[in-house]
């Protein structure tokens, strides 16, 4: 990610070297006789003030967007000033994706951005404080950061974490709509969340849902860079292309993943193809173990058990792109607009939501993410889900004031947006420029505005195809590697799609067992290690027994297990210095 690591307090030579030791080359930094930052990445997502030698000054890390009178475009060095030397500065007057840390020779305050996509993270220390963007880089600096396995818990076995901590103890996390202010003389301390919520967010414009989000969608063709899309078969990236395909611009491409059997890149071929538009293709390749490893291991400690191990091979072209000059958007969240985000939770679990059934919620919040840690962690674990649910569940406003449909979405913004989507988005922000038209603040502000009947089935996006390239309905959509007709509606398409997946007509990516298969030896001295083999919260018994299951008896139903547990070894070993 574009990153930020700084010290406040004492600021000795040993703790200086110990904080350069860890940070790569930085492209900003300021110290003084309390204060030492360090910023880098890519130059367009580390932003700072002119003068970073001298107080006051700023340092901005990920992509911010102005908003105003119904124009977007994605902010630089002069439009980051503008704001930070404002005294009353809100991250609420703002768009995009960021964490912003300003100074003077009084005061010290760290901001994230208001849905949270970018954290900072706080610990202690003796006579000082540590804070950064990277919680991998903190738990190297303090000896009494461990594991928080009540966090943990809701982490790995409900869909997603609930709260707003870390799952480290000994460490504060600034999270959404966060701002820590530190008082240098005398010292204080002060931090505060503010979970979202559609009301925070100023009335910028008249403008409705989908002139909003043409409005994000475009404005990265201000850009000296060319934009380019990622393309799927689905239908919410088919959005952002009808709005692209409308515009006079000529200024954009597309990119598409996945191997060549894949139906999702087999359907973005036809449209590019049919339609003569530049398509940049990407597969995935293998490199030797030994290029493999610390790569792997820097992507987990940044991604914090949020996607298994197996992910990473999907993001080694990040790179590219921008060496291709290119700025990136995808359809990552075109759910909320069309109320499709856990419609499960809402069929089954509403009369829980609706009468505080906290236990009864359990099931339906569920990750299904295997198990193989001892039986009084699992147990613990278990035991404390009830618990985060209640307190979420407390915080949140009322389903039968706010509306069982919004009351799932915003859920749904609090939780799943921070704690599983944000942090492979703020790590790509160090190797190209990138944003998610459909999670902007003032668009989602119009998502809760527009009435949920119009959200629903997708009325609003056929409409926004309708309005801007037609013939995109003459492409199938792709779903979970189904391919269905697009005239289908969504109660249809699920039935569709049902019984192609009980007749067996699903696509299935082998990119996992490859994976596997081709780290085998690492994985199985891993397992043999004397440090695994001694764990005091691992079931060692039924590690062996994916481990054999999967590369002994060659049972490839075994492969989803054994892959979230090499992300869990791994993020073990980051965060504990192994």
């Amino acid at each position: 990610m574009g990153w930020i690591l700084g010290i406040l307090g004492s600021c000795s030579d040993h703790k200086l070297q110990k904080l350069k030791s860890i940070h790569p080359t930085s492209l900003h930094s300021f110290i003084s006789d309390k204060i030492y930052i360090a910023a880098g990445g890519i130059p367009e997502t580390c932003l700072s003030s002119k003068s970073t030698d001298s107080s006051p000054g700023w340092l901005a890390c990920g992509v911010g967007i102005k908003y105003e009178n119904g124009n977007a475009s994605l902010m630089k060095e002069n439009d980051w000033n503008s704001e930070l030397i404002k005294k009353d500065f809100s991250q609420y007057n703002l768009n995009g994706h960021f964490a912003a840390v300003r100074w003077n020779n009084d005061k010290l305050e760290l901001f994230t951005d208001q849905l949270g996509v970018r954290n900072i993270y706080l610990t202690k220390l003796n006579d000082c404080i540590v804070f950064s963007t990277r919680l991998d880089w903190i738990s190297k600096l303090n000896r009494n950061i461990s594991v928080d396995w009540e966090e943990l818990g809701a982490r790995w076995f409900l869909v997603n974490q609930l709260s707003d901590k870390s799952i480290l103890k000994n460490v504060e996390r600034i999270n959404q709509g966060g701002k820590a202010v530190f008082n240098l003389s005398p010292f204080s301390v002060e931090v505060i969340n503010k979970p979202w919520h559609p009301g925070f967010v100023p009335s910028h414009n008249d403008k409705d849902l989908k002139s909003t989000l043409s409005d994000f969608t475009l404005c990265g063709l201000k850009s000296d860079r060319k934009l380019s899309l990622a393309l799927s078969g689905g239908l919410d990236s088919r959005i952002l292309l009808a709005i692209l395909m409308s515009s006079q611009s000529n200024s954009w491409s597309l990119h598409s993943l996945n191997s060549r059997e894949d139906p999702d890149r087999k359907i973005a071929e036809q449209i590019s193809k049919k339609l003569s538009i530049d398509h940049f293709f990407w597969e995935y390749s293998l490199a030797p173990i030994d290029k493999i490893i610390n790569p792997l291991k820097d992507f987990i400690g940044q991604t914090m058990l949020t996607v298994p191990a197996s992910a990473f091979l999907n993001v080694q072209f990040y790179p590219m792109l921008y060496n291709q000059n290119k700025i990136v958007i995808d359809g990552s969240w075109g759910e909320i607009a069309r109320r499709r985000l856990f419609v499960g939770l809402k069929l089954r679990g509403g009369k829980a939501i609706y009468n505080n059934d906290y236990t009864g919620l359990i099931p339906f919040l569920q990750s299904g993410r295997p198990t193989f840690f001892a039986n009084d962690y699992y147990h613990f674990m278990q035991g404390t889900l009830e618990k985060h649910i209640e307190n979420f569940c407390i915080s949140m406003p009322s389903p039968k004031d706010f509306g069982i449909d919004n009351w799932i979405d915003l859920f749904a913004l609090r939780t799943r947006l921070p704690n599983a989507s944000a942090p492979e988005q703020v790590r790509s922000d160090s190797e190209f420029i990138n944003y998610m038209p459909f999670i902007q603040p003032d668009f989602l502000k119009k998502v809760f505005e527009t009435p949920v009947l119009e959200r629903k089935n997708s009325k609003i996006f056929h409409k926004i195809i309708d309005d801007n390239s037609p013939k995109l309905k003459h492409f199938p959509l792709v779903k979970d590697g189904i391919i269905y007709p697009f005239r289908l509606g969504t109660v249809p398409a699920s039935i569709y799609m049902k019984i192609k997946r009980k007749l067996g007509f699903v696509y299935h990516d082998k990119m996992v067992e490859n994976f596997l298969n081709h780290l085998s030896d690492f994985i199985q001295d891993t397992i043999r290690s004397t440090d695994v083999r001694s764990s005091g919260f691992y079931d060692y018994k039924r590690i062996t027994e994916i481990t054999d299951g999967y590369f002994l008896k060659k049972d490839m139903n075994y492969a989803r297990d054994l892959n979230w547990w090499l992300s869990f070894e791994i993020w073990r070993k980051t965060i504990t210095n192994e």
